[in-house]
């Protein structure tokens, strides 16, 4: 996944805790975390972080959503 790659999300060397959780979680269930976090993104839009990265942030998991589809 195209997820920004920082210190706090890794938490082997090259694994981020999302390909933990594509490795134990079954299909439907990553898809309902990737559904989340799409809509969480959406939800919280230029509350938290820079609006172009929260932006960037769903187009990942759309992505990544549209692959797994």
């Amino acid at each position: 996944m195209n997820i920004e790659e920082n210190k706090h999300h890794l938490l082997w060397d090259g694994m981020q805790s999302i390909d933990v959780m594509k490795l134990i979680l079954s299909k439907e269930e990553y898809i309902g975390f990737l559904k989340g976090q799409i809509i969480k993104y959406q939800l919280r839009l230029g509350k938290k972080d820079d609006p172009t990265k929260e932006i960037r942030k769903i187009k990942d998991y759309t992505d990544e959503l549209n692959k797994v589809l």
